[in-house]
């Protein structure tokens, strides 16, 4: 737990401000409006990713910054 919180700790201040290729970037459209006919984000889409992305930027207002707490604190399986 004290290795876990650690980890975070460290990562925190380093997380992207902004959005760096294609894929984040429909990531973040997946976030603001899932729709992967729309590939927002690219097929298959990765709903449940998505839908833990959306309640994080329920409390984050930027996609990106939400999307990089999700990628510190999801598994690499996500």
């Amino acid at each position: 737990m004290i290795l876990a919180a650690l980890f975070l700790a460290l990562h925190l201040p380093y997380l992207p401000k902004s959005l760096e290729d294609l894929d984040s970037i429909n990531f973040a459209l997946g976030v603001r409006q899932f729709d992967v006919a729309h590939h927002q984000p690219h097929p298959p889409g990765y709903p449940v990713y998505i839908a833990v992305a959306k309640i994080v930027h329920a409390a984050v207002p930027d996609e990106a910054r939400a999307l990089g707490l999700l990628g510190v604190n999801a598994p690499e399986t996500m």
